[in-house]
């Protein structure tokens, strides 16, 4: 019984000493995080950092708009960072962490580690920082750079810093607010590397900076100075221009419009070409042809150096279709303003040069007409046919009537149509249209594009298109506004006003009241509203264009005055 006793003795110590053995370590509190710091601040968040405890599994972080952290919330992170997010824009939170370490009690957590403090930006950072180029009239002594980014919402100015240092310390640091998107890095040293950063600013506060551009100047020298001659050639206009001293490229525009020159990419030309002709009637450029002006800009550019910009218009020289002319004949547009404001009723008696000068004529387009109103003019020497407030007259010993009709536009207006057949001319036939257009700012040249259309898919009674292509076709009438005459010519009308010797004459077919002005002043490049035209499709077009004026002489007068043009017959 005793050796039993002492044989288990040693058995029970060793067990017990396993027992101790095998019970769970208790984990010790972790320590004080330390090192806490808040970094890429943003508008609606943060990142916090510490540094690591030796034994904690995680980490609490815990933040709040109060200093006594009251309301906080807190969120846990397996790692020494965390980011904190759906935080409210402009405001300052402070941050604090903890260890924690498990145990098989739970969690043991450590002392909260000392606040530190961060503000959200009140807006996003600016997107878009670009150094531009090629875009700029200004040469700022070639040591500028010009810094552009994109409209940040909510920011009603920026604040651009450019900086020697990467750092942006403040020696060599310099600080401009500007209240567009867009600004000039000056003062630039030759040869040295600069930093640019852009931020928001708005009365909430400012965003963060924009992630930084580098600008240079590597070329001291400023462009020379630039000038621009425009000449008017053959269906065009030549753009000469002076070499600009430093330049290493040119580039030219060109349009019927600045905004339509300005919208398609440039000629790149080298330096050694400084004139070219620009085509009037080259619809895959320009799209504009007789009649309407060409305009083009040159600009001058050099490797940090610059930009120097000269820009022109001028009209180019018509080159008439090549049709084989058998005859001309006189066909005019007069607005007689019968039904007008102000206007009288016997347009016929006004003056007597007025029956001289629609006598003279082989053809002639009327508006705003009375039915019954012509007069001495209509008979034995004259036929006409009209619709609504439109009509077209011509000389009977002249012509001689195919078919008659008229085009109902939108809007309520139309345009009256007479297929016409030459007796000097075997063949030769000539459609005339008569319309009074009620354009809208809207809806620039949108009736001339419905006039055009439907020419090209109306036939007369013999089955005949009246465009067909080849047929002259005569468009007169009073177009109310530019936009009206520049759809005509970019469907292919020629406009008899370029051929004119006057510039006066080109500039201006309507005249109101007689006076020596225009109805409205001309553009910046001296190329006056016109109203009344003469405007021919497949044919020669016109050797000459003129308008006439007359005095009242105290009887009611019209607002506008007779034009007319020479019109080639071709025999078909």
């Amino acid at each position: 019984m005793n050796a039993s006793k002492w044989l288990l003795a040693p058995l029970a110590s060793v067990a017990l000493l396993l027992g101790v053995l095998a019970a769970p370590a208790q984990a010790a509190t972790p320590k004080q995080v330390t090192g806490l710091r808040t970094h890429s601040v943003m508008k609606t968040d943060f990142k916090a950092a510490w540094s690591k405890v030796k034994g904690a599994s995680r980490y609490e972080v815990q933040w709040s708009t109060s200093p006594r952290f009251a309301g906080a919330k807190s969120r846990t992170s397996s790692k020494a960072n965390a980011k904190i997010q759906g935080l409210k824009p402009g405001r300052a939170y402070v941050v604090r962490v903890r260890a924690l370490a498990k145990s098989s009690k739970g969690w043991k957590r450590g002392r909260w580690s000392a606040a530190a403090t961060a503000r959200t930006f009140a807006l996003d950072r600016v997107r878009g920082l670009v150094r531009r180029t090629g875009t700029d009239n200004q040469v700022w002594a070639s040591r500028s750079r010009a810094m552009s980014w994109t409209r940040l919402a909510g920011a009603t100015a920026y604040d651009v810093q450019v900086s020697r240092f990467s750092d942006f310390r403040a020696s060599g640091t310099t600080t401009e607010r500007v209240k567009g998107t867009s600004a000039w890095a000056r003062h630039l040293a030759k040869g040295v590397t600069y930093k640019v950063r852009v931020r928001g600013v708005s009365s909430a506060g400012t965003g963060p900076w924009a992630y930084t551009q580098t600008v240079s100047f590597d070329d001291a020298r400023s462009l020379g100075a630039m000038s621009l001659a425009l000449t008017p050639v053959a269906d065009g206009v030549r753009a000469s221009w002076n070499a600009v001293d430093y330049a290493t490229v040119y580039e030219l525009y060109s349009g019927s419009t600045w905004a339509e020159a300005l919208a398609r990419a440039p000629r790149r030309l080298g330096t050694g070409t400084r004139s070219v002709v620009v085509a009037g009637s080259d619809a895959d450029r320009n799209k504009v042809a007789y009649g309407n002006p060409i305009r083009v800009r040159v600009q001058g550019k050099g490797v940090g150096s610059g930009l120097r910009t000269v820009q022109k218009a001028a009209l180019p020289t018509p080159v008439r279709p090549d049709h084989a002319v058998v005859n001309v004949a006189k066909v005019g547009s007069f607005n007689v303003c019968q039904t007008g404001t102000n206007c009288g009723s016997d347009w016929t008696s006004r003056d007597d040069r007025v029956k001289q000068q629609v006598d003279d004529l082989d053809a002639v387009g009327l508006q705003e007409i009375l039915p019954g109103s012509l007069g001495a003019l209509e008979g034995t020497t004259h036929d006409s046919y009209g619709q609504g407030q439109n009509a077209v007259l011509w000389r009977t010993a002249r012509f001689s009537v195919v078919d008659q009709g008229a085009l109902s536009l939108t809007g309520g207006m139309n345009a009256v149509w007479v297929r016409l057949q030459d007796k000097q001319v075997p063949g030769g036939t000539t459609v005339v249209v008569s319309t009074h257009l009620n354009e809208t700012k809207a809806e620039p040249g949108s009736s001339v594009r419905e006039i055009v259309t439907k020419l090209a898919a109306t036939s007369d009674k013999n089955g005949k298109r009246l465009d067909d292509g080849v047929t002259p076709v005569v468009l007169t009438g009073d177009l109310v506004a530019d936009s009206g005459h520049t759809a005509a010519i970019k469907a292919g009308f020629y406009d008899g006003a370029a051929a004119g010797t006057s510039i006066a004459n080109r500039q201006y077919s309507t005249v109101n009241k007689f006076a020596t002005t225009p109805q409205q002043p001309a553009d910046s490049v001296g190329f006056g509203p016109r109203a009344d035209h003469v405007l021919v499709k497949n044919s020669p077009g016109s050797d000459g264009y003129r308008h006439e004026a007359w005095l009242s002489n105290g009887r009611p007068s019209s607002d506008h005055n007779l034009v007319w043009a020479t019109v080639g017959v071709t025999k078909r």
